[in-house]
């Protein structure tokens, strides 16, 4: 919309400090994911553990987005928030042998079954 745009363009919240900035947000997401990743891979985890284990990083990030401390809160809910978010932003950036058990994680504990 013609209102959302002009906030946009007003407050140059589309700058490249910014930008960095909530890119930063979300490498820090998928960083925590790989090393849970390589954890369970170095130990020889089953599926099942491995789930649990990156149950443990959606929790941590569940956590930091409701920090105030934290910058981006609003972002950091947002790569939570569904399934859609997850995928459009996190999916994307993960290796190809991950995606599949990263996005059965999220599922099992979006729906609050781990």
């Amino acid at each position: 919309n013609g209102r959302g745009e002009q906030t946009i363009k007003i407050c140059n919240l589309n700058r490249d400090s910014l930008i960095i900035s909530r890119q930063d947000v979300i490498t820090d997401f998928i960083k925590k994911i790989d090393l849970a990743l390589n954890f369970c891979k170095n130990n020889q985890f089953d599926a099942k553990t491995t789930i649990l284990t990156i149950h443990i990083v959606f929790e941590r990030v569940t956590s930091e987005s409701n920090d105030i401390e934290k910058d981006f809160i609003l972002l950091r809910n947002f790569i939570i928030k569904n399934h859609i978010n997850f995928e459009l932003l996190v999916i994307p950036q993960l290796q190809k042998s991950d995606k599949e058990i990263v996005r059965e994680a999220f599922k099992l504990y979006k729906n609050g079954k781990l």
